[in-house]
């Protein structure tokens, strides 16, 4: 969803990964501007502005968080009224930790086999390998 809505793939060489965009963007109050360009402004500010909350609901790091295909459908086609949520909730947070550097070095003789990553968010680093 956010990939449509901005028009932009969720990481792109030199770019900000998408999601820590629009969050960035949300908390500077300016969630619009990370609509498509080639869009030119023409569509419902309301819908667009949830439209790209709900790409970040989906967008959730912990699978069981997000919502499933069919609450989604409900929520664009107004049946269900999406959660309330703001840049500083814990669904944001949770967006927004994945980003963040993890505050620890791991060695990969730590890690699982099934890690292939340098690097593990705080909240993957828990996951995976435990308080």
């Amino acid at each position: 969803m956010l990939e449509v809505a901005c028009g932009r793939r969720p990481m792109e060489p030199g770019m900000v990964d998408l999601a820590a965009w629009v969050i960035d963007c949300w908390k500077r109050g300016a969630i619009l501007d990370v609509s498509d360009p080639r869009l030119e402004g023409v569509y419902v500010e309301k819908q667009m502005e949830s439209v790209l909350k709900l790409g970040l609901i989906c967008s959730h790091s912990n699978p069981e968080t997000r919502p499933s295909m069919k609450q989604v459908t409900r929520y664009l086609d107004g049946e269900a009224k999406l959660p309330s949520i703001t840049p500083k909730s814990a669904v944001i947070g949770a967006i927004t930790a994945r980003n963040e550097v993890p505050d620890i070095v791991l060695s990969f003789d730590s890690l699982p086999e099934s890690i292939s990553s340098h690097t593990l968010s705080s909240v993957d680093s828990v996951l995976v390998l435990g308080r």
